[in-house]
């Protein structure tokens, strides 16, 4: 039934009554009109102001009988409002802009000039060096009196790139290299910012993913062993950092606060979700870095199905969890991981898959990327999504560990065991 979007609801219900003959015996003004997931609507409401778009559909309903609009909250959204103070962007002026160029261009060819041959065996020793040096002058430095923080990291990145591009170190090596560069940079980062919290966090942390990987090499568990672990390990890690982070930040003990009969401020909950973001968002990107280190060292093993479906299984978990983060920062780590996985184990030359699905796939991506401002989604159908997310990622959490048997091929041997083969 067709129904004109500008004329009121009151209007609306006598023409639909005497159109459709419904049984229903109530006046006309005890009535109303309620869309299909969502409120009943007031009788002075015209589906224009309800915005009600074609194709939608509307129950007739008695006004005492009326739904109440359903309230949705999406908590990665209200989290994201909570910490819209936060700098999760870097802003900077014209005059900054300039300054950093012009630093960039006369610390490179000073460095290159002071620096030992390219080709020479410890050109990568001084080069690293080099690049740690404005590190450590930018953590002497109050941000608060003195801000070179963006001009220093600049500095660093550029003499950094230098380094490894003439160096030409190992894949692996340098791989290492940038990530713990990235982690050195946001250590000094919360130091120059005197966020003393996030930059304990950051060594901690850091200090912590170094010693397991250490502890790995040191086991000689061999490079598939070594991966497989650490795989596992990202998989649960990505589940379990959120609650870290909040226990981290104080956040918990708001409930113990309102039960105490103490009413929590919205300031206080607010400054405490963005001490949580700031802390999470040095976890996310390290374990982001063990998942992706982990991938490449499983790369010779390609041919393997239970590798395979374990490392599929953790790229959709992380980019499940993804939806859950609200800084930018955290969700372009955790994407941007799953997609350079899932790009770097489909392309293997152990993995036979038509040569047609990787740039089809490519170029859905970017379709969705670049079309996402376009979609308006109700929030009903978006809470329904995110249901079915959940229920998707724990049935992805609890097949972990089986996979991972099938990995290490345990079944295999069981199987040899009972066939005494």
């Amino acid at each position: 039934m067709l129904l004109p979007a500008g004329v009121s609801v009151g209007e609306l219900i006598p023409q639909i009554l005497r159109h459709t003959r419904a049984g229903n015996k109530a006046a006309p003004q005890e009535l109303t009109l309620t869309p299909v997931g969502g409120g009943s609507l007031a009788l002075h409401e015209t589906l224009a102001d309800a915005k009600i778009t074609d194709g939608a559909l509307i129950r007739l309903d008695r006004r005492d009988e009326v739904v109440r609009s359903p309230v949705v909250y999406d908590l990665a959204d209200t989290s994201a409002e909570l910490t819209a103070g936060q700098s999760a962007t870097v802003s900077f002026s014209k005059s900054r802009l300039l300054s950093t160029a012009l630093l960039v261009l006369l610390a490179v060819p000073l460095a290159l000039s002071l620096l030992p041959d390219p080709g020479s065996a410890t050109f990568l020793t001084w080069g690293l060096t080099a690049t740690v040096l404005p590190l450590i002058a930018m953590t002497a430095i109050d941000h608060r009196w003195w801000r070179t923080d963006i001009e220093l990291t600049t500095v660093s990145a550029a003499l950094l790139t230098l380094t490894v591009f003439f160096a030409e170190p190992e894949p692996f090596l340098g791989w290492m290299i940038v990530n713990a560069w990235i982690a050195a940079t946001l250590l000094a980062l919360g130091i120059n910012h005197r966020a003393w919290q996030t930059a304990l966090i950051t060594g901690i942390a850091s200090l912590m993913t170094v010693g397991v990987w250490y502890l790995g090499f040191i086991l000689n568990l061999g490079d598939m062993h070594l991966g497989l672990w650490m795989l596992t390990i990202s998989g649960i890690l990505v589940g379990i950092i959120p609650r870290i982070a909040l226990i981290l930040s104080g956040l918990t003990r708001a409930d113990d606060d309102l039960a105490d009969g103490k009413r929590p401020y919205r300031s206080d909950v607010a400054s405490r979700v963005r001490r949580a973001h700031a802390g999470m968002a040095i976890l996310i990107w390290l374990m982001c870095f063990t998942m992706l280190t982990a991938v490449f060292l499983l790369g010779p093993s390609g041919n393997d199905p239970w590798v395979t479906a374990l490392v599929l299984i953790t790229i959709a978990l992380v980019s499940l969890r993804s939806r859950h983060m609200p800084l930018v920062a955290e969700r372009t780590c955790m994407l941007g991981s799953a997609i350079v996985g899932g790009v770097f184990w489909v392309s293997l030359s152990s993995v036979s898959i038509p040569a047609w699905i990787m740039p089809l796939t490519l170029a859905l991506l970017i379709v969705v990327i670049l079309t996402q401002p376009l979609w308006r989604m109700p929030e009903h159908v978006a809470a329904g999504l995110r249901l079915t997310a959940r229920r998707f990622e724990t049935l992805l959490t609890l097949s972990i560990f089986p996979v991972l048997v099938g990995a290490f091929g345990l079944y295999a041997r069981l199987i040899e065991s009972f066939t005494g083969q």
